[in-house]
């Protein structure tokens, strides 16, 4: 068998491979007691879950799950917190009248403090799911929700205050003093072609040191 020859641009190759492949990240949780939540007008209770993984390419898919009791008014609004830094350009994959901007409790009544978050409206549904694509991995934050009725009831995590201050901790599962984990300011993964120069910076390297080693 002739062996060949293992080419700068076969190693470009299997750099780009092995780094491409991004280790994927998975966190699940989720919010069902009573005194996880600060409700008024007519619920009662409900529930409010996430699960956010990572793709190989690195992006994140965020999908959240909200329950409201038969019987009582659906869900109108949801607003999810995400850095402010956040627009409508870095995300896709909803479904449904979603916008990205600023909310105060002016037109959100209970609403601790005013925040940058991401939009659902028209919702009117007991048990739905809102979820999006993003670059940005996760930190711990907060959520508000409304019924769509002339007086609302209102819904948010006991973590949301006013002054607010979200847990500095990394992403995990479960909840940490009744945070949600939401869009946060970073990318931890470079894209493709970021890495692709990343191995060509390698490649470059390695020449030198062939050179200087000879």
């Amino acid at each position: 068998m002739t062996n060949r020859p293992f080419t700068p641009m076969t190693l470009l190759l299997v750099l780009s491979a092995t780094l491409i492949a991004v280790p994927a990240l998975a966190f699940q949780g989720i919010l069902a007691e009573p005194e996880a939540f600060h409700m008024s007008g007519a619920w009662t209770g409900g529930a409010f879950a996430w699960d956010i993984h990572q793709d190989t390419t690195g992006f994140f898919y965020y999908n959240y799950r909200l329950v409201a009791p038969d019987g009582e008014p659906p869900v109108g609004t949801f607003l999810l917190e995400v850095d402010p830094s956040l627009t409508a350009g870095d995300i896709w994959g909803t479904t449904g009248n979603v916008v990205v901007g600023d909310f105060s409790p002016a037109d959100n009544p209970n609403m601790p403090r005013s925040i940058h978050a991401i939009g659902w409206s028209n919702v009117d549904k007991h048990r739905t799911n809102f979820d999006f694509k993003c670059w940005k991995s996760p930190v711990w934050g907060d959520f508000y929700v409304k019924s769509g009725e002339m007086v609302p009831s209102t819904a948010y995590n006991v973590g949301f205050t006013n002054p607010d201050t979200d847990p500095p901790d990394p992403p995990s599962d479960g909840t940490i003093t009744y945070h949600i984990l939401r869009v946060g300011p970073t990318s931890p993964i470079p894209d493709a072609s970021t890495i692709v120069l990343a191995c060509f910076g390698a490649l470059q390297l390695l020449a030198v040191r062939k050179k200087i080693f000879r």
